[in-house]
């Protein structure tokens, strides 16, 4: 149990003090002035003394002197009615622990009684460890040092984690960009179909927008031109955790048609199951396009090849005629 003097030539304000202090279950001692302080500092130790500024016979800074001559470890908590720059910057300097203004609160005292009660026990515990002996000291010295060294140790850990968790951050951004700006639609969705990401160029392909397509099922490009077995064909393939690989007709918002070249990849979790899908369309109308023209031209061609040499044939036998 902490001792705690108060110095004040108010009796009141010693009365109140006490009743604050002994409710939290300390030792108080009373003396209304400097002399009558000091006389008790050399029968008696105390942990904290509380102390008006405005004193009898000699100041509170006066005694603050004296006791730092007395003790160094003694907590000194200062009571001013009017506390100017000049007062309190002498009573820290001259070794205060704290100050207090008129009215004091219970808060406010218990507050910092209990404040100064730590200090005090800290310093006590300081010089108590001041007088271990040397075997000890160095033991608690190696002990010290062993742990900085596995501090440090773990912090140049940490710092690796937070460099590599930086490099993963980056990777994402540079995988994030490049599947934005890649050319080919990619679409990501849950196990259960639905769309939960888009790139740029689905939205340019499809019309539809990114918070249009999100949380939409794929059937939303559904262009009838498929069987339902087609699409059953399909899901059995990728939820069974396999790539499906084919040409699809599908249709964009505005209701037209376009052919496209899809790969859907299941992608799994690490217990090995199916978590999401991503799938990666290539727009390829206009190749088809151009392949039936070509198909045609390579028709008419072999026509005029046959009626060429269909008539060649003929004006052969007209001759023999």
């Amino acid at each position: 149990m902490a001792k705690i003097l108060i110095v004040d030539d108010e009796k009141s304000i010693r009365i109140t003090l006490r009743e604050f202090l002994e409710k939290e279950g300390y030792e108080i001692s009373l003396t209304e002035n400097g002399i009558d302080c000091l006389k008790k500092l050399k029968k008696e130790s105390f942990d904290v003394i509380i102390s008006d500024i405005i004193l009898p016979e000699m100041n509170g800074i006066q005694l603050l002197q004296k006791i730092r001559e007395i003790s160094a470890d003694i907590q000194v908590i200062m009571i001013t009615g009017e506390p100017t720059v000049k007062t309190v910057t002498e009573a820290l300097r001259a070794g205060a622990t704290d100050y207090l203004q008129k009215p004091i609160s219970g808060a406010e005292i218990t507050k910092v009684v209990a404040n100064a009660v730590r200090v005090k026990e800290l310093v006590d515990e300081r010089s108590r460890l001041k007088q271990i002996n040397y075997n000890y000291q160095q033991k608690l010295e190696e002990m010290v040092g062993k742990r900085t060294f596995e501090l440090q140790k773990s912090n140049k850990k940490l710092e690796r984690e937070i460099v590599q968790k930086e490099q993963v951050q980056e990777e994402l951004l540079l995988r994030d960009a490049a599947l934005e700006s890649a050319a080919n639609a990619i679409v990501i969705t849950d196990k259960n179909g639905t769309i939960i990401w888009v790139n740029k160029a689905f939205t340019e392909l499809t019309g539809y927008s990114f918070n249009e397509a999100i949380g939409q099922n794929p059937r939303i490009l559904n262009s009838g031109e498929h069987e339902d077995l087609f699409f059953r064909k399909m899901w059995d393939t990728i939820s069974s955790g396999q790539v499906w690989h084919s040409e699809i007709t599908n249709k964009r918002k505005n209701g037209t048609l376009y052919i496209e070249e899809m790969t859907i990849t299941p992608v799994k979790n690490e217990k090995g199951a199916v978590s999401h899908f991503i799938s990666i369309k290539d727009d390829v109308s206009e190749r088809k396009k151009m392949e039936s023209q070509f198909q045609q031209a390579q028709k008419m061609e072999s026509i005029g090849t046959l009626a060429g040499g269909v008539a060649h044939d003929f004006n052969n036998l007209l001759t023999v005629i």
